[in-house]
């Protein structure tokens, strides 16, 4: 088994970060921990968890005890980088995941670690990836009862006074998926590795998509995207549950030859955060339109998409076989996908779709940003709304530039 059980973000002003993140999304701050080389804040709200974490020193030494993976994050922010660096990972057996990485090379930052406190024994270890920056620490909590991990205080009345303070409903339930950016070609090596060292399979998220190049948008986009999943019930052979809140997917993206940082999200990203890592994370949510409109309010900076979006015939077409309404869309700026079915033959099939918004960066460089995303029976992540929003924003430039001459 391997289910996500936190993301963890580097940030230099840690409680502001927090408090933020908490109030925007309707969070609760659950808990903190304060060590020798860091202050951490865990903010949750239903089985999405984050742990802010903000470094005391940023010389930390490789071997601190406490967190072994943070000193490799120290240039991140001398430079002013905040970064998601830490994926962590629930597992059932940790040894067999350390054999898995040793045997294929991989980098283990931490071994197998016993920690016991009153609610029991939790066993930790750390790895380090094969993207970038980006870590992970499995967890085996079979026989842990506490709130979080040990070493964290559960709660205190600081804590509970802000959380009181965010009074609208979160309507966040997991994380959906988490995408990460790497190199050019590198795309299949890292599925390899998530593969061997996991046991994560391909899936297809695109009925154009192949098995050799993945889903491909060619001309100014220049991106291949890739996904993989491990599902909590792949190891009895059941259906995967497109809402199963145990379901860990990953999705790798890269840009094709001849772009740069100049016109390709990828390439700007590298540049940006100074390397390869975790682009965005999508939040799901059973409504988007509220939950939009909640954080919108709490001063979440969405963005806007190009009012031609909503004008393009093929999405036109497939809003209305969805039988969404436009007008409450485009009030929303909600992105609408059926091309996210890769089923075919069907007119049902045809009333999958996924409902998405995106944030801009959280970050002060522009990097990471979050995702709210609605699933109507759909398994895909939007792929349909590159194009779109690529053609609504080109017919834009075009407007703009013929109304200027």
């Amino acid at each position: 088994m391997a289910t996500l059980h936190h993301l963890e973000l580097l940030v230099k002003d840690g409680l502001r970060f927090a408090t933020n993140l908490a109030k925007q999304y309707s969070m609760t701050l659950s808990a903190l921990r304060e060590t020798e080389g860091a202050c951490q804040w865990v903010v949750r709200t239903g089985n999405a968890v984050f742990v802010v974490t903000e470094p005391k020193d940023s010389k930390i030494p490789y071997s601190h005890p406490q967190h072994p993976a943070l000193s490799l994050q120290s240039s991140k922010l001398d430079q002013g980088v905040g970064t998601v660096f830490d994926i962590a990972v629930r597992v059932k057996n940790i040894n067999r995941v350390l054999t898995n990485c040793h045997a294929i090379g991989g980098e283990i930052l931490m071994p197998a670690t016993r920690t016991r406190d009153e609610f029991g024994i939790c066993e930790r270890a750390v790895i380090r990836s094969c993207v970038g920056n980006v870590v992970h620490t499995l967890i085996n909590r079979e026989d842990y009862k506490g709130p979080f991990l040990p070493g964290f205080i559960s709660s205190t009345p600081a804590l509970e006074n802000k959380s009181s303070a965010f009074s609208a409903e979160s309507l966040i339930n997991h994380v959906d998926h988490i995408t990460l950016v790497c190199q050019r070609g590198e795309t299949d090596n890292v599925l390899s590795w998530y593969e061997k060292v996991f046991g994560f399979s391909r899936f297809f998220m695109n009925k154009t998509e192949t098995e050799t190049d993945g889903f491909v948008l060619q001309g100014n986009i220049g991106l291949r995207l890739k996904a993989m999943e491990y599902f909590h019930c792949s190891e009895m052979m059941l259906t995967s549950d497109l809402k199963d809140e145990n379901a860990l997917r990953i999705v790798i993206a890269e840009s094709l030859p001849g772009h740069d940082a100049q016109s390709n999200q990828v390439e700007s990203f590298i540049e940006e955060h100074d390397g390869p890592g975790v682009q965005h994370v999508g939040l799901y949510t059973d409504d988007i339109v509220q939950a939009a409109s909640n954080a919108r309010k709490m001063g979440v900076n969405l963005q806007i998409p190009p009012i031609l979006y909503y004008s393009h015939a093929g999405k036109l077409k497939e809003i209305a076989s969805s039988g969404e309404c436009v007008q409450r869309l485009r009030e929303n700026g909600i992105l609408l996908d059926s091309e996210a079915d890769i089923n075919e033959g069907s007119s049902k099939s045809r009333r999958k779709y996924l409902k998405q918004i995106f944030t801009k960066p959280i970050f002060d460089r522009n990097t990471f940003f979050l995702e709210l995303i609605e699933r109507r029976g759909a398994q895909g992540f939007g792929t349909g709304n590159i194009a779109a929003l690529w053609w609504s924003v080109q017919q834009t430039l075009n407007l703009q530039k013929a109304i200027a001459t």
